[in-house]
């Protein structure tokens, strides 16, 4: 039986951890050869020799996803190291529990810089070599729920998901003529550090979270990787422009 994504080349960003560590070892798994991109060289590290172990490949490259010089050192050091680049995931992302009113503008200004410009610098270089090298791609940005609703204590973070929707969208169109299919996969809420500090803020519990919707249970990091490999691969070769719900129902409510 062929595998999903054999022989292709895979850059996730965030791939050290949590759900970006779940979509690396799922491509991995599928044949991929996956370039862990993370911030935190330890975790980044730690991660490429799980999957190496395994027996699949996989390279890590340390970058800061808001400084344009790091990712475009990334994107031309994975050309180096497998000569392609196929598909790009772009799941770094930071969140900020708290009012509006209450907001550091520097805190604020961060957010902005990975959630919205860490997205934007990796599709900007990242489609500059797929189109060099002519034979499409495909892109899968990692929004969220909160890219399509409005959430309490997490505004800032909304924002910048919506951002992310709207970049899906809009270079899904700009870029469908040269082959380069753009999705966004939009978790609900998921076993991951940042709805676990969430459930902290609300007083709550992930299992009182999960409670509430249809599925009566909170997601975790694999259900997430699933819906990125079907995006990756080319079973989903007329899929673009699309947002993939991967929330238990909570935006069917």
């Amino acid at each position: 039986m062929s595998l999903m994504c054999e022989n292709k080349v895979a850059l996730v960003t965030g791939g050290g951890s949590g759900i970006g560590l779940a979509i690396c070892r799922t491509l991995a798994r599928e044949g991929a050869s996956v370039v862990i991109i993370d911030v935190d060289k330890e975790v980044g590290e730690a991660a490429r020799d799980g999957i190496l172990q395994t027996g699949a490949n996989a390279f890590f490259v340390q970058c800061d996803v808001s400084d344009a010089q790091s990712v475009k050192a990334a994107v031309a050091a994975t050309v180096e190291s497998y000569g392609r680049l196929d598909s790009i995931v772009n799941n770094a992302a930071i969140s900020l529990h708290a009012e509006i009113t209450d907001i550091d503008d520097a805190a604020f200004d961060r957010l902005v810089g990975i959630n919205i410009g860490g997205v934007y610098l990796f599709l900007k270089h990242g489609i500059r070599q797929m189109r060099k090298q002519g034979t499409g791609g495909s892109i899968v940005n990692i929004a969220s729920v909160g890219g399509v609703v409005g959430t309490p204590l997490v505004t800032a973070y909304t924002m910048s998901k919506h951002a992310v929707v709207g970049l899906t969208r809009g270079i899904a169109v700009e870029q469908g003529c040269h082959g380069i299919r753009v999705n966004a996969v939009c978790p609900g809420p998921t076993h991951t550090p940042m709805i676990e500090g969430y459930a902290r803020d609300k007083n709550t519990t992930l299992e009182a979270l999960g409670a509430e919707l249809p599925l009566r249970k909170i997601g975790q990091p694999q259900d997430v990787a699933e819906a990125v490999l079907w995006l990756c691969s080319d079973k989903s070769g007329n899929t673009t422009g699309s947002l993939v719900m991967v929330d238990g129902g909570y935006t069917a409510q």
